[in-house]
């Protein structure tokens, strides 16, 4: 973002990747002006690999079909070694606690048969989150930005546009 001159901006981190945002958002708070994070992981009361991949396996029972060969592909691009790695710094990393640090509007949106990011995990983030505003779409999985693009990017737009400060 500093390379490419980029203020502040509205950052959108989906699963592991709302880590990511979220550390952000701690250590430059200069650079996110509202935070979006979509199937937030790693839920504490699964904080274990095997906790994680277990919540996994039940997602895909979730999942639309057509995710199936995307998955694999990913999976199989990714290969075990770095799967395994990641999955060790998602479970290590405690986004619970980094909470209270972020101090811009947040959105939490998952989909209401999301296993890995359930409702229970995004009750207890908004307890330490302000401006926090919470969105289920109906019907979907963990995949949520995929299977429901359309209404995840009007939840986000709409959010954005509501409680975002101007960039």
């Amino acid at each position: 973002m500093d390379a490419l001159g980029i203020g502040r901006a509205a950052v959108l981190g989906n699963s592991f990747g709302g880590q990511v945002a979220a550390e952000l958002a701690v250590r430059r708070p200069d650079l996110v002006g509202a935070l979006i994070l979509v199937g937030p992981t790693t839920d504490p009361a699964a904080a274990t690999a095997w906790g994680q991949t277990r919540r996994l396996l039940h997602d895909l029972i979730y999942e639309d079909v057509r995710q199936i060969p995307i998955l694999a592909r990913d999976i199989r691009e990714a290969g075990t070694r770095r799967i395994r790695t990641t999955l060790r710094h998602a479970v290590a990393d405690d986004i619970y606690g980094k909470l209270p640090a972020i101090h811009v509007p947040t959105m939490l949106l998952r989909g209401s048969r999301d296993p890995i990011a359930p409702h229970s995990w995004l009750a207890r983030m908004t307890v330490r989150l302000e401006g926090v505003s919470v969105v289920t779409v109906d019907g979907a999985a963990h995949n949520v930005v995929t299977t429901a693009g359309a209404e995840t990017a009007a939840a986000v737009r709409s959010f954005v546009r509501s409680r975002a400060p101007a960039a």
